[in-house]
C-alpha cells in the first residue's frame, strides 16, 4: 500500500485533505480523504501525517507494506 499524493482542496464551504493510495492487493488506486468546515482551512496542511495511522491497520490486515511517498 502506497500513499502517492496528498492535496488540500477548498470547495463548497469545506476543506478536504485528499490522499491518492495505491492498493497492491486490489491492483488499483483509490482516494481517501479527511473533510472539515472551511473555517479550519488554515489549520489543515498538505502533509502525509494524517494518512499514516489511517492506512496502517488496513495495510497490516492485507499483509502489505506501507509506503509514504509525499514529504
Amino acid at each position: 500500500m502506497k500513499l502517492l499524493h496528498v492535496e488540500k482542496i477548498i470547495a463548497n464551504d469545506t476543506v478536504r485533505l485528499v490522499g491518492l493510495v495505491q492498493v497492491d492487493s486490489l491492483d488499483q488506486e483509490i482516494e481517501i480523504y479527511f473533510e472539515y468546515p472551511q473555517r479550519f482551512a488554515d489549520f489543515v496542511s498538505e502533509s502525509a501525517d494524517a494518512f499514516v495511522p489511517a492506512l496502517l491497520l488496513p495495510a497490516m490486515e492485507k499483509g502489505e507494506n506501507l509506503e509514504i511517498k509525499p514529504l
